[in-house]
């Protein structure tokens, strides 16, 4: 039987480094960033797009950052290109875990309790880190001004009230605090892979 965990956490938290730590042990990794970057270059993706968003593709190919700043500043936007992509990407992941053999896979879902895909896994990692370290991040890595970060922030799953809520009670979800540096991330995130008792 395949045990299925999913790697979340809000954006600039540091799910790419735990999933590259959780890779380095051996275990099968997926990405569903990678799926949908995939999903952009295909010409049918493309297509759909441009018939929700016809100002957001030129001459067959998606303007990633025009798209990217239109859904991210309107939410009814959102909405619409989520349930046209969400779908799709759920489809390839399915079809990728279906072929793969390990008994545990790891799965980065950066939306994974927006998109209400928790129960499609028998654990959860949620990576945790200070919200100013999280923008630093971002802005190193993608060069967003922390205005457009904010706005990508306020769209996504509000992990501090999830704390607060008691999201942690549940014994399937588990929390990788990163606020150290990457050594001490990769022994948190070693530790949890070693309490999965599923």
């Amino acid at each position: 039987m395949q045990i299925r965990v999913a790697v979340t956490g809000g954006i600039g938290s540091g799910k790419s480094t735990v999933m590259k730590t959780i890779a380095s042990l051996g275990f099968p990794c997926f990405s569903c960033d990678e799926i949908y970057r995939e999903m952009l270059s295909a010409v049918e993706y493309a297509n759909a797009v441009q018939k929700l968003f016809p100002d957001c593709v030129k001459n067959g190919a998606i303007e990633k950052g025009r798209l990217a700043k239109r859904v991210f500043q309107n939410q009814n936007d959102l909405k619409k290109l989520n349930e046209l992509a969400h779908p799709l990407v759920l489809k390839r992941l399915e079809e990728k875990l279906s072929s793969c053999l390990g008994k545990y896979v790891f799965v980065e879902v950066p939306l994974l309790f927006e998109s209400e895909w928790s129960d499609l896994f028998d654990a959860v990692f949620v990576v945790l880190r200070p919200l100013s370290q999280r923008i630093q991040a971002v802005q190193r890595r993608d060069g967003l001004s922390e205005e457009e970060i904010r706005l990508r922030i306020q769209n996504q799953f509000h992990y501090d009230d999830a704390v607060q809520a008691g999201l942690f009670e549940n014994g399937n979800i588990y929390r990788i605090e990163n606020d150290g540096d990457e050594t001490a991330l990769a022994n948190v995130v070693k530790k949890r892979i070693h309490e999965l008792a599923i």
